[in-house]
C-alpha cells in the first residue's frame, strides 16, 4: 500500500531545525522520534542556514519572515506576503 505524501508548514520545519541546532540532537534522533525522513530534515537545515546567511536557499522559505525576504531577493513582488 502506497503512503500518502505528507506536507509540513514552515513553523513545524523551523521547530525541527531548532531541535537540532539548539538542543544538540542529531538529525537521526529527531527523524526517528518524529518519524520523518532524513533527507527532508537535512534539506530544511540547509534552507534555514541559507536564509540565516542572507541567501535565497532552495525550495520554499522555512522562516516565517523570510518568505518575503526571499521574494525580494528574487525580484518578485511581496504584496502577497503583506497582511
Amino acid at each position: 500500500m502506497k503512503r500518502e505524501r505528507r506536507s509540513f508548514d514552515a513553523a513545524f520545519k523551523l521547530q525541527v531545525v531548532k531541535m537540532i541546532q539548539e538542543q544538540g540532537l542529531t538529525v537521526a534522533q529527531v527523524c526517528q522520534e518524529l518519524k520523518l525522513g532524513e533527507t527532508a530534515v537535512r534539506r530544511w537545515l540547509k534552507q534555514v542556514q541559507a536564509e540565516q546567511s542572507g541567501q535565497a536557499g532552495i525550495g520554499q522559505a522555512v522562516n516565517a519572515g523570510s518568505a518575503a525576504d526571499t521574494a525580494v531577493r528574487a525580484g518578485k513582488s511581496t504584496t502577497a506576503f503583506r497582511q
